[in-house]
């Protein structure tokens, strides 16, 4: 039996104890307590390559006091490419293939191109050979045997016996495109083969390459993300002196921001959903206000999705009896005490150190459902395990190039309790938000538009440093495909003309959000709110409105918003920036606050408007008549009081 280095690793306990010696393996666990030295010296070299040690007090004949039950095996040779090479003929013929290495001895007599292929690559790395011809899922014909394990850099046996850890001044050596590692949260990883395909792009981790970029990473990922990915080797632990502390002088911008932090008005002080946002314009770090506020080129669409709600005014019954209103909406059978949710936002980390978990709290309180996005800075399984067990988590979905990935992401999200899925369709390349490249987002940079030029300017902003695995050749063909990744309701994110909503309908969706990306995407598309009348009309006239949902957002700052949005015919209304500006700034509690707000409006317009529940709700109560603008009133703006913003105590 070949045992790997990695495979030996796992076995370094007391209760399973293999190391090895002059190129053998041994399980130790039964022999330790016979050890004249006693069992603590062999748990020191527990799961390592104890030859060393082993030859300063021993010779070799000892290990015949270890019995045959006792021989596990041979040690693999470290799998460096130098020992790769050795195995470099028909009768020994190992490859690498994406940073694996294979033992195609055998199979080369199965190999449909013929053996002669294999034996011109043998003791090499054919990868590039390989992806020419084939995809990755054609590695499944090797048999498990066959795959011997990651290859590794020649300085791994070293390191890796290092009992204290990898000292940074190891790792800053390596910090070239060809040679490429990391520190992160206390672990050292080589990321030279997982380059290649970062979501962000190569050049983000080649700009902190040799260094310990935890800081950076954590804006962007959770904390388990590394974990999961492929071609990621992780090296062994960062020593524990060299972890850095978080001692850095601040600079005049993080003074600044530190000074209006202290300042800013008390929670009670917000009075209406503005209020968050212009706190966090004072108190955010510049990359995280340009991230969330920015939209695309000059923010017309952003304006227009909330001017177009001061477009409608409202029909008012009155002599109703109103002394007590519902606020219950349902969504896909399932109920909310609000007719709000809150919507995907990504980098949530940008804002606050708990990121989404911070909204997940917040709304199974206040008892909404929280969509999480694909981009967000949790995973699904960190959210889905901070939530309660009644709430509803909804999940919305880029789908990515290969859909395989997007149908693992899908099928272990719905395992973990995720009760919706929303696909957004209205993003096949990253809006031009320039507020957010302004930025410069200098901390990261992304490689999105496949310019390999290194001299090039490729900052671009947060948005599209993390969002490059967005397949642009999605279409109403890959439906089908995502109707089979679950059975949860599937929802249609981001249509934007009401002959999409319609064909959603009819193509076996459950739902459609209608959406131009909080104007982020396309400068000049529509309103959502005026879709949405266009859209619940046509759907009623094909029949389709009580089986198929309809959610707007964008735009939506005051109860009257949401509730215009209802009577046009939405079911739901999704909030997005207003939470993350309160979550920003006064964390869960904010969060709590803003959304108690909305219930307070809403709940007062209700009575105002003469209704007693959501179902009372409807077109008639609404008047849509164009209202052409006229002169500016001069004398009325002079002697108007503006109404006053929360105040900061600097």
């Amino acid at each position: 039996m070949l045992v790997t280095i990695e495979e030996l690793a796992k076995h370094n306990s007391k209760e399973d104890l293999w190391l090895s010696v002059d190129g053998k393996v041994y399980n130790c666990t039964q022999f330790q307590n016979r050890h004249p030295a006693g069992a603590a010296i062999l748990l020191k070299v527990a799961g390592t390559d104890a030859t060393q040690q082993f030859l300063k007090f021993h010779p070799t004949r000892v290990l015949h006091m270890l019995s045959d039950s006792d021989h596990v095996g041979s040690l693999l040779p470290e799998l460096t490419m130098e020992e790769v090479s050795k195995h470099n003929t028909p009768k020994d013929l190992w490859v690498v293939v994406d940073g694996q290495v294979y033992d195609c001895t055998a199979f080369q007599a199965r190999h449909p191109g013929g053996s002669k292929i294999l034996q011109k690559v043998a003791g090499t790395d054919a990868t590039k050979q390989f992806l020419k011809f084939h995809r990755y899922g054609v590695l499944k014909m090797l048999h498990e045997s066959d795959k011997l394990g990651p290859v590794v850099p020649k300085l791994r046996a070293r390191l890796a016996s290092a009992q204290e850890g990898i000292p940074l001044s190891e790792v800053a050596k390596h910090n070239t495109k060809d040679d490429l590692w990391v520190a992160v949260d206390g672990q050292v990883y080589n990321l030279t083969e997982f380059q290649k395909r970062h979501p962000g792009g190569a050049p983000i981790l080649q700009k902190v390459a040799g260094t310990d970029a935890t800081k950076q990473f954590l804006k962007f990922h959770p904390t388990d993300v590394i974990r999961m990915l492929k071609n990621v080797e992780k090296l062994g632990p960062l020593l524990a002196s060299d972890i850095p502390e978080d001692t850095e002088a601040p600079t005049e911008s993080e003074k600044q921001l530190q000074k209006f932090e202290k300042a800013k008005p008390p929670l009670g002080e917000m009075l209406n959903l503005f209020d968050f946002e212009l706190v966090a314009s004072k108190t955010l770090e510049r990359t995280a206000w340009y991230y969330y506020s920015s939209a695309a080129d000059d923010e017309i669409t952003m304006r227009e999705n909330h001017r177009a709600y001061q477009r409608i005014f409202f029909r008012p019954r009155v002599l109703v009896n109103v002394s007590k209103v519902d606020t219950t909406a349902k969504f896909f059978g399932r109920k909310s005490t609000l007719p709000i949710y809150i919507t995907a936002t990504a980098l949530a980390r940008l804002g606050h150190p708990d990121g989404e978990i911070v909204l997940t709290r917040a709304a199974a309180k206040e008892g909404i459902p929280q969509m999480l996005s694909t981009l967000a800075s949790c995973s699904v399984d960190e959210v889905c395990d901070a939530k309660t067990p009644e709430q509803d988590i909804w999940l919305q979905v880029y789908v990515n190039a290969d859909r395989q990935v997007t149908r693992e992401f899908i099928q272990n999200a719905e395992k973990r309790g995720v009760c919706g899925f929303f696909v957004t369709v209205d993003a096949p390349q990253l809006g031009r938000r320039e507020k957010d490249m302004r930025g410069k987002y200098d901390e990261d940079l992304a490689d999105v538009q496949g310019d390999e030029d290194e001299d090039a300017d490729r900052s671009q902003g947060a948005a599209r440093a993390i969002s490059s695995f967005i397949d642009p050749a999605l279409s109403w063909k890959d439906i089908p495909f995502l109707r089979k990744c679950t059975k949860k309701p599937l929802v249609i994110k981001g249509v934007q003309r009401w002959e999409d909503v319609l064909k959603a309908a009819k193509a076996g969706f459950d739902g459609a959000v209608i959406s131009n990306h909080g104007g982020r995407q396309l400068e000049f598309a529509p309103p959502p709110v005026e879709i949405l009348a266009e859209s619940m009309y046509h759907l009623r006239k094909a029949g389709l409105h009580r089986k198929f949902e309809v959610y707007v957002d964008g735009g939506i700052r005051r109860g009257t918003d949401v509730m215009k949005a209802l009577c046009l015919g939405a079911r739901g209304v999704g909030i997005g920036r207003p939470f993350l500006y309160a979550m920003s700034t006064y964390g869960e509690e904010g969060v709590r606050r803003a959304i108690q707000l909305l219930n307070d409006e809403i709940i007062m317009n209700m009575r105002l408007l003469g209704v007693r529940s959501l179902d009372e709700l409807g077109p008639s109560l609404l008047d849509v008549r164009s209202r052409a603008p006229v002169a500016r009133d001069y004398t009325y703006e002079a002697v108007y009081e503006k109404l006053v913003m929360p105040e900061f105590k600097l």
